[in-house]
């Protein structure tokens, strides 16, 4: 009789643990099932979690190919560091003939592919040929944009848009090549003023005012030589300040003319005159710059979403390992092996372009979260994308969601976002302890702020199960 009563003391007691280890699994997945089944919002759903290098957490439809949108990013520069180096440097240079205090060539501007390269930059080496005696140009400046092909990227090549975060990728660059623009309001009337200054833009409000804000937008065109921009909608008499950002067109351009507006502002005379060259050999180097590291360039692209930096960077990574020109195809050829060898069929993605923008980019949100934990064979690599993702209450583009929340303190992700598609992947971190996650929603007609709604209950609800904490089986109502 002992023995027995021993026994069933003992066998409930093993019983016992599971049971509530299976009660806590089970109410989050009931939670996020429930979520999932109730929301108003439209259009197809794909989500995946698990422990890095442990058990599944999460599936939901997670082998169905969705749009990503900006979430692809972490791929593509991780893939892109991993080949070219987390040290790699852009170089940018000024080239050209120096004969007593002028050039007997044009000033040529050739880079390989920086995409950081600000108007400060341009100052800096421009006081290099100044300190070094010259004082005029008189055959102007001339662009070798030969290190990229002149191609837009699949995704940008039919886009209507004007806005500046479609700006196709240069290997010359300033600025992120897009002309930030300044509505005022003054009186009955809106004016307008485009920065950078250049010889080659022009910017022209027909901007009306009325009781709310509406359609604001830029419309630029190349008329004559020169790069117009028209701005329309309605601007609120609440607002006395907009600003806008509008794309250049004509990368060779828009950078020429930045050029020689630096290049007068220090004193040294230069015609309005520029032509897209290649630089030849023989050519002296009168000024050079090396842009930041790739590490650091890699975290800026990714907290910010940075696309044209993105797309630079795709197209360098092709003129790297494939040769010059550099193309998006080469560089999403080194992606897709990426890809491979972690494990990804390639019937489960597919690329358009290094930043997620348009085009018919495609990926299961279960492929995606093999893709990074496969990064953690290197631990440089993993460590270094982690921390060039978004946290939420700080720099990048999680500033303002989630701050106060459970998932606060952990959150490590990438934000996406189209007007079709919204996507939050990463990771979720406390000590030793990883969740990595992918959640995308697809075919979302415009419905961004529910998407993201969604997103943030079910990292809410993870992040409770990182933390050992209660999981209520009822979440509230999408």
């Amino acid at each position: 009789m002992k023995k027995y009563l021993v026994k069933s003391v003992i066998f409930v007691f093993l019983l016992h643990i599971p049971i509530r280890a299976h009660s806590k699994r089970n109410n989050l997945q009931i939670r996020i099932n429930r979520l999932l089944k109730k929301t108003s919002l439209p259009g197809k759903k794909s989500v995946y979690a698990k422990w890095l290098n442990g058990k599944r957490i999460y599936y939901w439809r997670a082998l169905d190919p969705l749009t990503p949108a900006s979430c692809i990013k972490v791929i593509t520069t991780a893939t892109v560091v991993r080949y070219m180096g987390k040290n790699y440097r852009f170089t940018t240079k000024f080239l050209g003939k120096k004969k007593k205090n002028q050039l007997t060539t044009p000033l040529y501007w050739w880079s390989n592919g920086d995409p950081t390269t600000s108007t400060d930059d341009l100052t800096k080496m421009v006081k290099v040929l100044k300190k070094n005696g010259i004082t005029s140009i008189p055959k102007g400046v001339a662009i070798d944009s030969s290190y990229f092909t002149r191609y837009k990227p699949p995704g940008f090549k039919h886009s209507k848009g004007t806005e500046g975060y479609i700006t196709k990728p240069s290997p010359i660059a300033v600025d992120n090549n897009s002309i930030t623009a300044y509505l005022r309001r003054k009186g009955s009337k809106v004016t307008v003023s485009c920065e950078p200054v250049s010889p080659f833009i022009s910017c022209y409000s027909k901007v009306k005012i009325g009781k709310h804000t509406r359609d604001i937008r830029g419309e630029p065109k190349i008329r004559n030589g020169k790069l117009q921009v028209v701005f329309y909608g309605t601007m609120s008499t609440k607002h006395s300040v907009l600003k806008e950002r509008v794309r250049s067109l004509n990368p060779e351009l828009y950078a020429a003319g930045v050029l020689i507006s630096v290049l007068r502002n220090n004193g040294i005379k230069v015609p309005s005159k520029y032509k897209r060259k290649k630089a030849k050999g023989d050519l002296d180097l009168l000024a050079q710059k090396k842009s930041k590291t790739m590490d650091k360039i890699v975290q800026g692209t990714n907290k910010y979403s940075n696309n044209f930096w993105a797309e630079n960077l795709v197209r360098a990574l092709g003129a790297f390992k494939s040769g010059e020109p550099g193309t998006t195809a080469k560089g999403l050829r080194q992606v897709y092996g990426l890809l491979r060898r972690s494990g990804v069929n390639r019937k489960y993605v597919i690329l358009s372009n290094g930043s997620g923008l348009f085009g018919r980019t495609k990926i299961s949100a279960k492929h995606y979260v093999d893709t990074l934990e496969r990064m953690q064979t290197l631990t440089w690599l993993h460590k270094l994308m982690v921390s060039s993702l978004a946290r939420p209450g700080r720099s990048g583009t999680l500033y303002k969601r989630l701050t106060g929340t459970v998932a606060a303190n952990y959150l490590h992700a990438k934000t996406g976002t189209l007007n079709r598609a919204s996507c939050l992947s990463g990771y979720l971190v406390k000590g030793k302890k990883t969740i990595i996650f992918s959640i995308i929603t697809d075919l979302i007609k415009g419905q961004i702020y529910k998407a993201r709604k969604l997103q943030d209950e079910i990292v809410k609800t993870l992040a409770r199960h990182l933390l050992n904490r209660k999981i209520s089986k009822n979440p509230p109502r999408i």
